[in-house]
């Protein structure tokens, strides 16, 4: 009876090791690890209005009303996976109080895209509630339709090739004001427009990261020019200094400093 008994409890344990192995990483680590699945090396500090989604972490800025910052983590598997929720159905973040988020009012007749900060294409491969959590508002920059549909869109499309080369990639991205001051706000909520966007993409290569920096402006054309992505290539100390926050921080301080200094000359093939 007692090996009966033995056996049972074993198969049970066995076969609930299994059916983690259906769940995606996404679905399971997003809630368990206080988002570390989404920041190899440690989330951006400081942080404000902190929320864990299953595809995305995200710092809220309530007097912004955009995000302070969003990381990612981004693999092959998501960037090849089928979407299952059509269209872009944005909506206020429900997680977020009146007042201290953007509401679609305020984005309508503004001459801004509402513009993903974690791609919704790159969100797919786990389940729809993920593909719907990037349409919350709290992933969401004004952007200029020229900005949004071009050259940004083309910068996300590298990253995509990037994940699937590699097998995954880290995204940090977020905002830049121009001396750290808002110029213009839309909307009724005063949704903050910023004046650049930054996007840092980390890749580990034998347990080191390595990392490209690119910072964009608003008002950057789409042309040959401009779609070689090496005019845009930045240091991620300068970023840092034009935000306030600190990347990559939990590598040890000698690697980090070395990497957060360098300006690359070129993009990864």
């Amino acid at each position: 009876m007692k090996s009966k008994s033995l056996f049972i409890a074993l198969l049970s344990f066995y076969l609930s090791i299994a059916s983690l192995q259906y769940l995606t990483c996404g679905e399971t680590q997003a809630f368990s690890d206080n988002g570390k699945e989404h920041s190899a090396w440690g989330l951006p500090k400081p942080q404000k209005q902190l929320l864990i989604r299953i595809g995305y972490v995200v710092s809220h800025d309530p007097n912004w009303k955009i995000p302070h910052w969003v990381s990612y983590h981004l693999t092959k598997h998501y960037v090849k996976a089928e979407a299952l929720v059509p269209g872009k159905p944005f909506k206020a973040d429900p997680d977020l109080l009146p007042g201290q988020r953007a509401e679609l009012a305020d984005y309508k007749n503004s001459g801004y895209d509402r513009g993903h900060l974690a791609m919704q294409a790159d969100m797919r491969g786990r389940n729809k509630q993920c593909e719907f959590e990037s349409c919350y508002l709290s992933n969401i920059a004004p952007q200029l339709p020229s900005l949004n549909q071009k050259i940004w869109l083309h910068l996300e499309k590298k990253v995509q090739k990037w994940a699937e080369k590699f097998g995954g990639v880290w995204v940090i991205t977020g905002p830049i004001f121009k001396d750290g001051k808002i110029r213009k706000t839309i909307g009724s909520n005063r949704v903050a427009v910023p004046a650049q966007f930054y996007k840092i993409v980390v890749r580990n290569v034998h347990g080191k990261p390595e990392v490209l920096a690119f910072i964009i402006d608003q008002n950057t054309p789409y042309n040959d020019e401009t779609k070689r992505l090496t005019q845009f290539l930045t240091s991620v100390n300068r970023v840092e200094e034009l935000t306030g926050l600190n990347f990559l921080r939990e590598l040890p301080d000698d690697i980090e400093d070395a990497i957060e200094a360098a300006v690359p000359q070129e993009i990864w093939n």
